[in-house]
């Protein structure tokens, strides 16, 4: 006899019996990969003894150019799904 209650994907994974589930194929999470990155930057001047940062005129472009990325990045993502409709 059947249970009526769902499991939710938590029960035997050779229960093949899904009736009506709809499985969605897993994404990317390019938040979590940037922030990772970011880590990484972080430690490896740490490790380097905290080298000087650079001229702050100089940290003003890399925001600057950092945020044209995003920008671009932000752009051909929409593009993308915009074709995907």
């Amino acid at each position: 006899m059947k249970s009526a209650t769902p499991s939710f994907g938590n029960g035997d994974p050779s229960d093949t019996d899904h009736g009506d589930t709809v499985h969605t194929p897993q994404r990317r999470a390019p938040v979590v990969a940037v922030i990772g990155l970011a880590t990484l930057l972080v430690a490896g001047w740490g490790l380097a003894d905290g080298p000087t940062l650079p001229d702050p005129a100089t940290i003003g472009w890399a925001l600057v150019g950092i945020a044209v990325a995003v920008g671009t990045l932000l752009i051909a993502t929409g593009a993308r799904s915009a074709r995907s409709r």
